[in-house]
């Protein structure tokens, strides 16, 4: 796979890894957007409603948690906001204030490149050097794992890598210049 060409910018694909995201959890989607529309100009966002997402942990259950979630290119950066539905306990909990308003860095992504092993090969060295891997997702887009790397950086890292229908996904995603 190579990299695909989105305005004049080049998206992470499996040639190009490296620090891709900063993900977020709220409680209010539509006042995280607005932050980040009036704080760094950020004006277009993605934003999808009640979205199941589909997972595997690693005790060998399953779970769908579902999300509001809106995302944002801000110049090669992608913003990812999530805001778990009430009532769920996930992973998105942790950062969650339950008095007031919250709107937290919960995870840095990492792109991935190469085939599907290079995300097996990081998943497992990240496991073998200490580290709980939570709430796997494998969809079309590709596949998603969250690292708890809070003792050592104060958030989760995302591994993530991308298939050719992912990719198309982030084709989707509105660009904003910075």
């Amino acid at each position: 796979m190579t990299n695909a060409a989105i305005g004049s910018a080049k998206i992470v694909s499996h040639q190009s890894p490296g620090f891709l995201q900063f993900g977020y959890v709220t409680n209010d989607l539509d006042r995280a957007i607005e932050y980040f529309r009036r704080t760094f100009g950020v004006q277009n966002f993605f934003a999808m409603k009640n979205v199941d997402i589909h997972t595997d942990e690693t005790d060998g259950s399953h779970k769908t948690v579902k999300v509001d979630i809106g995302f944002a290119w801000w110049g090669e950066t992608m913003i990812e906001i999530i805001k778990p539905q009430p009532g769920s306990q996930t992973i998105y909990s942790c950062t969650i204030d339950p008095d007031g308003y919250s709107l937290n860095l919960h995870h840095m992504g990492v792109g991935l490149a190469g085939p599907l092993s290079a995300f097996e090969k990081k998943a497992d060295e990240m496991r073998s050097a200490g580290y709980k891997l939570e709430m796997l997702a494998i969809n079309a887009n590709g596949h998603y794992v969250y690292v708890d790397t809070r003792k050592d950086t104060g958030h989760h890292t995302e591994l993530l890598w991308f298939s050719e229908a992912g990719v198309a996904f982030l084709a989707k995603i509105p660009r904003n210049p910075n």
